[in-house]
């Protein structure tokens, strides 16, 4: 038995009070940032797609987390005949561009694929990308689109 018969579960409530208080402050604060994060890419790439994934999805991020997010665009690469890696460097710059003034310190993860790449990454079958199909949480589909 706890002091003056308490029980764990009431000595524990006030922390835990707190701590729920602190995440919904918290995980509203996000939910904000990312509502605006999708906001600016959608105006600027017109994307098929945009998905969250990582521990916000699974509910378990902390203040340390990052924010996962796949863009599923068609961003023309800027030079022709670049090469791959240079075409996937310069789409992802264009959306990280569109972000880049918005005032948070989340970190962003951020990985960019045309449709085209996104069907070639899912024959692939990884374990990754079947976590972001099964788990990820679409912030953005445009009407009329099928991917993913």
């Amino acid at each position: 038995m706890t002091p003056k018969g308490r029980s764990i579960r009431t000595l524990r409530s006030p922390m835990l009070n707190r701590m729920k208080k602190y995440m919904d402050e918290f995980m509203g604060e996000k939910n904000s940032f990312i509502e605006l994060i999708v906001k600016r890419i959608v105006a600027g790439t017109r994307p098929e797609k945009i998905l969250l994934f990582g521990s916000y999805v699974r509910g378990v991020p902390t203040e340390d987390s990052d924010l996962d997010i796949l863009v599923i665009a068609d961003i023309p690469a800027q030079k022709e005949k670049a090469s791959k890696f240079m075409e996937r460097l310069e789409r992802r710059i264009k959306v990280l561009q569109l972000i880049r003034d918005i005032n948070y310190q989340a970190p962003i993860d951020l990985i960019v694929y045309t449709p085209e790449e996104f069907k070639r990454v899912k024959r692939l079958n990884t374990s990754f990308i079947k976590e972001i199909l099964k788990n990820g949480r679409v912030l953005y589909e445009r009407k009329n689109q099928r991917v993913g």
